[in-house]
């Protein structure tokens, strides 16, 4: 079953526009700064991707076989947060439930503009608010720990400095 998805203006409480129609098991994770682009979570890694301007979805999952084709996992873009003038979204690249790295990705299309290699399972990231660095919190292991703090230079996809954290030493959160 389905349902709709309003935009609601803070100050006056009332319903300002109803554009898209979500499966009623999808919950709102992630809203662009210009309230153009929604993604909306499930259960597992399943999501959906919204232009609401346009009141569609954005199809941005891709199916492939294995080398010896007997078992299918989907490539997929998961995304994580828009930078601040809602052009450019991170993504985690996943093959199954396995994360594959990170790609800045054109907030339209969700084409990806540019990999950032070496990244695991993002637990936290965010742009600065001139959209020039990113912050990464990334797991090193499938079991959570350690842990990684690097900033990143956005146009060049360049790593500027990095930190470790363990059990003993808890990193900052990104805001």
């Amino acid at each position: 079953s389905t349902g709709a998805l309003g935009l609601w203006e803070v100050k006056t409480g009332k319903c300002i526009q109803q554009t898209v129609q979500i499966d009623k098991h999808l919950y709102p994770a992630l809203l662009s700064p210009d309230a153009r682009w929604a993604v909306f979570r499930g259960n597992g890694y399943e999501s959906a991707y919204f232009d609401l301007r346009n009141k569609k979805r954005i199809d941005y999952v891709k199916d492939f076989f294995t080398k010896n084709d007997a078992e299918k996992k989907q490539e997929f873009l998961y995304p994580i947060i828009f930078s601040s003038d809602s052009k450019t979204v991170l993504a985690s690249k996943m093959k199954g439930a396995t994360a594959s790295g990170a790609a800045l990705c054109d907030a339209a299309t969700l084409k990806v503009i540019k990999e950032i290699p070496d990244v695991g399972r993002v637990k936290q990231a965010a742009f600065t608010s001139d959209g020039q660095r990113l912050l990464i919190l990334d797991h090193l292991t499938i079991n959570g720990y350690p842990l990684r703090l690097r900033c990143w230079d956005v146009k060049s996809s360049k790593e500027l400095w990095g930190q470790r954290y363990t059990h003993a030493d808890e990193p900052p959160e990104l805001k």
